[in-house]
């Protein structure tokens, strides 16, 4: 299993360590997996500093490859896009009023969904929020002519669960989202420390005793 160490600037930090956040789009330069430990490192850009740490072990990865971002325009990276959590497959959808939202799923991503993943990572071009139902339906290309695409009448329905926003370019650069594509990365709970650990911070915080506290 692998390890990272995450250099995670304050807002988003904060946001991981008191639990709120379990997951996070990354750049998808270093292999990703499930089981791989992780350590997000409170980061100041401007300083260069680095500060306190969390730690924790990826439960689920999802890839967004390369060309993902090849097919999004400059001014779409630059905007904002919706890190969507999904409900279960086994899940029932209902359906609102306003109705279903269709979107269009390349055959990779669309698997991905149908196989029980639950994130997706989409410019924000839609109104999407918490109960929004999505209808994905799989898009693909014949092997021999890319150009020639088509809808394969297999569809997956998802009910939204939590929509986070999330700037690619804020974070990356252009060229890179476009060169390495994105991982989000999940975990279920952080580490905690050790028993003994624990004992030996403990024990650093307190106050050495006079030679008069400890004949009493």
């Amino acid at each position: 299993m692998g390890e990272h160490r995450l250099k995670t600037q304050e807002l988003n930090y904060l946001a991981i360590a008191s639990g709120q956040r379990r997951v996070d789009p990354r750049l998808n330069d270093r292999n990703f997996a499930a089981g791989d430990r992780v350590t997000f490192v409170r980061y100041d850009p401007e300083t260069k500093a680095e500060g306190a740490e969390v730690s924790a072990v990826l439960t689920h990865v999802a890839n967004f490859s390369p060309e993902l971002f090849k097919r999004a325009s400059d001014e779409q990276l630059q905007g904002e896009w919706a890190l969507l959590g999904l409900s279960r497959s086994t899940d029932p959808v209902v359906i609102p009023p306003s109705g279903a939202i269709a979107l269009k799923a390349w055959t990779p991503y669309f698997g991905a969904i149908e196989a029980g993943s639950r994130v997706d990572l989409r410019v924000r071009d839609r109104p999407f929020k918490l109960g929004t139902a999505i209808l994905y339906q799989e898009y693909a290309a014949v092997e021999q002519a890319p150009e020639n695409r088509f809808y394969t009448g297999r569809f997956a329905a998802r009910q939204v669960k939590r929509t986070t926003p999330w700037k690619p370019a804020e974070h990356y650069k252009l060229e890179q989202l476009r060169e390495h594509g994105v991982a989000v990365i999940g975990w279920k709970r952080l580490e905690q420390k050790e028993p003994a650990q624990q004992g030996l911070e403990q024990k650093l915080e307190q106050p050495e005793q006079t030679p008069e506290q400890k004949s009493e």
